[in-house]
């Protein structure tokens, strides 16, 4: 991070510690993806790198909204976590962003257990899988849901 730090002064951008993170975990770690998605952004936003424009540029679903829809996983309400996932949808966001971010909310959840856990990154690699082979992306969301949301229910 420090060498992005680096380039992003020589290159008279200012982007602080929060955006920084943020490119980080967008590009995976990746310097050079780094790099690149930070030119992008500034591009994009006209030479203002902001964490609002790097999750814009990198599609990411706000935290917020799958906080939302991991919150009503832990529920018996169907048609509020079918809100909260339509909600999602209807903004545009990928289902490959939205299972990424869901699998990674609920990794690090303590309120599901270890098997919950373990159940939830089968059933998202299985929606994956079924996602590329051309599968509705809102049916197979909802079905990742609902499993992830029938299996929370059991103690």
């Amino acid at each position: 991070m420090e060498r992005l730090q680096l380039i992003c002064s020589n290159e008279g951008l200012v982007c602080d510690d929060t955006v920084l993170d943020l490119v980080n975990k967008v590009s995976a770690g990746d310097l050079r993806k780094a790099i690149t998605f930070v030119q992008g952004v500034s591009r994009f936003a006209g030479g203002t790198v902001s964490t609002q424009a790097v999750i814009d540029m990198a599609g990411a679903v706000p935290d917020e909204a799958i906080a939302s829809l991991v919150n009503s996983l832990r529920t018996d309400q169907y048609d509020a976590m079918a809100s909260q996932l339509d909600d999602i949808i209807l903004s545009g966001f990928s289902a490959h962003a939205v299972l990424n971010q869901m699998l990674e909310a609920i990794v690090i959840d303590d309120t599901f257990t270890d098997m919950h856990k373990a159940k939830a990154s089968i059933k998202l690699a299985e929606v994956e899988k079924k996602l590329m082979d051309g599968g509705s992306e809102r049916l197979q969301l909802l079905h990742a849901c609902s499993y992830i949301q029938s299996e929370a229910q059991q103690k």
